[in-house]
């Protein structure tokens, strides 16, 4: 079959040479559209249930939230894994299931349990989704930045005009916020001017959702015409809250403003973002759907935000300091390089021992239509282009003219014999290129064959090993199978076509030299079969008891192009302080002479899949371009940023890069290469005996960041209340704890809508009354003869 295969192509070569070409084109088309990264995604299938509770604290978030939820998702069919996180305000579970599960029916899985779950969790918590997204799915982030506009506006327009702009993306899972003042709409009531009007908390807020609605009224038939029956009633501004009438005594109304102070302010914030010691900015994250082309997916965002800055107020811009494109460009620079050097080197070593220039060339045209090849096959069969499918083309340059060298080898031997003084023509040639391809043909396809089966026990790979070798065995498996059809089709009439008879010349002395030099080895080794033997085993077993001395990674680290500091405080640490330690920790790092820009993301992103404290930061620091480094290499740069974290009082911090960080937390659910976790009851057993680990663990050489996460040290102000105390009074609990939630976040109250945008109204207590303990205690509630009664004299 393999000779009437190659007989078929030599007489019909204007079809192959057609062939090759219809490949080139389509080789290209099939790059340019295929899904390109710069890593695999290693993330397994996975769904985030995240419920906010902005009223609960940790404690209560996981009795409350995350241990119902939590019985409810554990025998989901297919789960493998299941983990979750409880800080103030925020629970965030992971489910992570089978690869064979798909990613959607997970979802609908997990949503059923969930809604089952619903009514028995608190009336303030709203557990939803997370995106269809991966761990490597932030692929593009920006700066909201400008230099007249506050922190408020910014998000203002982040929320309303870019946001919205950019989730029209197609491939975009959803748009991240982090940073900034959302703005809402205060209600600040005072307290004594409530007990002067003999009203209570409650009915200010009921007051303010009663006067904040439309009502629908159907229609009626007017001259034969239809009337649309619409009463408006939503507030649009400060001054339709203020004339909001609370209650009336003896005909007189008793308006809002009477009793509270309307302004626009500021939400409860979980996070914040710093620039280069400068103060806050606003970030925006682009979140790629799962499964999708980062390459496209950025270059569309890059094409959105240039018409979005045509809608912007003018000063304001959308500045990238992550961009995966650029990493991609840099990953894909790498294999190119290799690719050509490859190439270079084939063919330089081919014309110094074929003497050959047309010859080499023939090998040389199998590397590009061999590499086009597979990215068409790449395309049809869904396979992304990453550093590790792409890296098996690279580490495939070899194999993949192994049996061009030989077909073109024993060619040139054939033709050169049959010159005999005399120019061979096109039908002379074709029978001695049938029979030369013919004798290596079978040899060279079973060594092609026993390589690519090498590479076949990586298929049975599973988990996070699968996902990261997986593509690069099926990558070298294709490309072999295609060197191998090309060298039954292709190489054979380029062979007949370029290639002509000549006096074969032995290349020069300094090869014979080698060929001699070589022979005598030969005939050494051939006389001396025991010594070489033994040699070789003697080499077997040093290399054996060599392997534990050598280093072991998972995969080779990547050089992304930037640092990321994970920076750790106090659990007790304010949002503003811990904001105020980044700024000083941006300004000491950009001292480094090789730091471009510095900014660091602390606390809780918006859609909340990364919970973060607000004592934890993650601080990239961006670098100039290599050409412009002082420091010889990126290790001696992050020495340089270990030495100075190091002089700052407070703080842990660990080293790593964005795309390995997001791989270690996938692997562990921490973010650092090893982790070591401890399971029990008490906690404060489990932190003494983490320490005594940490202190163990310290001397391992070559340890280079350590530290152990904080479970504890988060300061309460606990209001116990008392029951007895509150029923001498007539007081229900509930008329307390409205009281507590106005010192904090407010009360929700409807939202005010300024055209198609809007902003939600909550009722709270100015800041005079939330200053200290002594004004929190102070504070009352209102008994039913009208009486205040002191949150003292009612709890503990």
């Amino acid at each position: 079959m393999i000779e009437r295969v190659i007989r078929a192509a030599l007489e019909q070569r204007l079809i192959v040479l057609l062939a090759v070409f219809v490949l080139i084109v389509s080789g290209a088309a099939a790059f340019r559209h295929l899904p390109i990264d710069a890593f695999p995604d290693v993330t397994p299938v996975q769904v985030q249930v995240i419920t906010r509770a902005p009223s609960l604290a940790p404690p209560e978030i996981e009795r409350l939230v995350t241990f119902p939820l939590e019985i409810e998702l554990t025998n989901l069919p297919g789960k493998t894994e299941l983990r979750s996180v409880s800080r103030f305000g925020i629970s965030v579970i992971t489910v992570v299931f089978e690869d064979r599960i798909n990613v959607y029916f997970a979802r609908q899985l997990v949503l059923e349990r969930v809604l089952q779950a619903r009514s028995r969790l608190p009336q303030s918590a709203e557990p939803v989704l997370g995106p269809v997204s991966t761990g490597l799915s932030e692929v593009f982030m920006y700066l909201v930045e400008g230099p007249t506009q506050s922190l408020m506006d910014l998000r203002t327009l982040q929320d309303w005009v870019i946001r919205p702009m950019l989730r029209a993306v197609p491939g975009l899972a959803d748009v991240d916020t982090l940073g900034g003042l959302a703005k809402q709409y205060e209600v600040l009531v005072d307290p004594n001017r409530l007990t002067s009007f003999g009203l209570t908390l409650r009915q200010v807020t009921a007051a303010v959702a009663e006067n904040n609605q439309n009502a629908g009224g159907s229609y009626i038939e007017q001259g034969g015409d239809k009337l649309v029956v619409h009463g408006v009633g939503l507030a649009r501004s400060a001054a339709d809250l203020e004339r909001i009438v609370v209650t009336a005594h003896k005909g007189t109304p008793i308006y809002l403003r009477d009793v509270a102070q309307i302004r626009q302010g500021t939400a409860i914030r979980l996070g914040g973002v710093t620039r280069d010691g400068k103060g806050e900015v606003m970030e925006g994250i682009a979140v790629m759907l799962r499964g999708g082309n980062s390459r496209d997916i950025v270059s569309a965002v890059k094409e959105k935000i240039e018409l979005i800055h045509r809608v912007l107020p003018a000063g304001v811009t959308l500045s990238p300091f992550y961009d995966r494109i650029e990493l991609i460009a840099r990953a894909l620079a790498t294999v190119e390089r290799a690719l050509l050097e490859g190439a270079a080197i084939v063919i330089l070593v081919l014309y110094l021992f074929l003497r050959n220039l047309r010859g080499a060339l023939v090998v040389a045209v199998t590397l590009p239509l061999a590499t086009l090849a597979t990215f068409v096959i790449m395309q049809q069969v869904g396979l992304s282009a990453n550093l590790m499918s792409l890296g098996g083309l690279a580490i495939s340059l070899g194999m993949i003219v192994d049996a061009a060298i030989v077909q073109v080898e024993n060619v040139e031997r054939h033709l050169s014999e049959q010159i005999q003084g005399r120019v061979l023509s096109m039908a002379d040639r074709l029978p001695v290129v049938l029979r030369a391809v013919l004798e290596v043909r079978r040899p060279s396809l079973f060594g092609e064959l026993i390589i690519a089966l090498t590479f076949v026990p990586l298929l049975t790979l599973q988990g996070i090993e699968g996902k990261m070798f997986i593509p690069l065995a099926i990558t070298v498996v294709i490309v072999l199978l295609s060197s191998l059809m090309l060298s039954i089709t292709v190489i054979p009439v380029l062979a007949a076509v370029l290639m002509k008879p000549h006096v074969t010349r032995e290349g020069g002395r300094l090869l014979e030299r080698g060929r001699q030099l070589y022979r005598r080895l030969l005939e050494g080794a051939i006389r001396r079969t025991r010594f070489v033997t033994l040699a070789a085993a003697g080499v077997l077993v040093v290399g054996a008891a060599l392997m534990p001395l050598i280093g072991r990674e998972f995969v080779p680290i990547m050089d992304e192009g930037s640092i990321v500091v994970n920076l750790v405080r106090l659990p007790s640490i304010g949002l503003s302080e811990s904001l105020k330690i980044s700024g000083e920790v941006e300004r000491f790092l950009l001292e480094i002479p090789d730091v471009r820009s510095v900014v660091t993301r602390t606390g809780a992103n918006e859609l909340g899949t990364d919970p973060m404290g607000m004592e934890l930061s993650d601080m990239y620091i961006l670098l100039k371009p290599k050409s412009e480094w002082q420091a010889r290499s990126k290790d001696e740069i992050e020495e340089q940023v270990r030495r100075r974290l190091e002089q700052i009082p407070g703080i842990a911090f660990g080293l790593s890069q964005p795309i390995a960080m997001r791989v270690d937390e996938l692997v562990s659910g921490v973010r650092s290469q090893v982790a070591v976790k401890l399971f029990g009851d008490d906690l404060e057993i489990l932190r003494a005996k983490a320490d005594e680990i940490a202190r163990v663990l310290r001397q391992v050489r070559g340890m280079s960041d350590l530290r152990v996460e904080q479970v504890s040290g988060l300061y309460y102000l606990k209001l116990d209340i008392d029951r007895a105390k509150i029923a001498r009074h007539g007081i229900n609990v509930a008329a307390i704890t409205e009281v507590i939630e106005a010192v904090g976040g407010g009360i929700g109250a409807g939202e005010v809508f300024e055209g198609q945008w809007r902003f939600p109204i909550v009722v709270r207590f100015p800041e005079e009354w939330r200053a200290d303990v002594e004004r929190i205690s102070a504070l009352w509630a209102t008994a039913p003869d009208g009486s205040r009664i002191p949150l003292r004299e009612l709890a503990d």
